[in-house]
């Protein structure tokens, strides 16, 4: 797959849809309170915020990891990481599965959000760097909404 390939460009710019979902989920905080009637709403909120704990640590960690597996690997297993934590919710809703998912959700997201930008500036120059950090821009709107 050559850089210059349709399919190369929108796998670059696709692993940007997720980088702003961590936080999304608040307006299901009083759903979410309903499924926990035990827990109180400041706990509740903790599984909104939570995932920017993740992705602090591991946006910090992620260069060490680079080193370690490569710019490709990182991606992989941050996107990795974040489908299984993004998916561990729904087979288990005790809360303290939840808030660790999230957290590893967050930590996905942290591993490769640094790439998501530097990998098109890194390969594309010019007008083609241009049109795809606009795009790139554009695709993480859509994957907040």
């Amino acid at each position: 797959m050559t850089k210059n390939s349709l399919l190369f460009k929108a796998s670059l710019l696709s692993i940007s849809l997720i980088l702003a979902s961590g936080p999304t989920i608040s307006s299901l905080i009083p759903l979410m309170h309903a499924s926990f009637p035990g827990k109180s709403i400041s706990s509740i909120e903790l599984i909104a915020t939570v995932p920017n704990f993740g992705i602090l640590i591991f946006v910090l960690l992620s260069n060490f990891i680079i080193k370690v597996i490569g710019k490709k690997n990182t991606v992989i297993l941050g996107l990795c990481i974040a489908l299984i934590a993004g998916l561990m919710p729904v087979f288990s809703s005790d809360y303290t599965v939840v808030v660790f998912s999230r957290f590893m959700f967050g930590a996905g997201i942290g591993l490769y959000n640094a790439l998501a930008v530097s990998l098109i500036t890194e390969i594309y120059d010019g007008e083609e760097q241009a049109s795809l950090m606009g795009l790139q821009g554009a695709m993480g709107s859509i994957g907040s909404s």
